[in-house]
């Protein structure tokens, strides 16, 4: 997850279509631990963007948080085997 997390660092716009596959885990993840029968389940991903903290501030052990903006939310389906 970290590494995923990482990896869309300053990227800009919708990362939905990118991060399909490990959304994809997640959801097998998820309806496995809950045990869910077969079928389809609907999910709804929401994308939170935040400014990378300025680094001078950082050095000096500041830290003021950017404006938060929603670049997308988008509802999509599995189906469980």
């Amino acid at each position: 997850m970290l590494l995923w997390r990482r990896s869309t660092i300053g990227s800009n716009g919708c990362l939905f279509e990118r991060s399909r596959p490990i959304l994809k885990y997640l959801t097998d993840v998820d309806l496995n631990r809950r045990g869910q029968p077969s079928g389809e389940y609907r999910y709804r991903y929401t994308q939170y963007c935040e400014p990378v903290a300025d680094p001078e501030l950082a050095r000096t052990n500041r830290h003021v948080r950017g404006k938060v903006t929603l670049p997308c939310t988008v509802e999509f389906a599995v189906m469980n085997p």
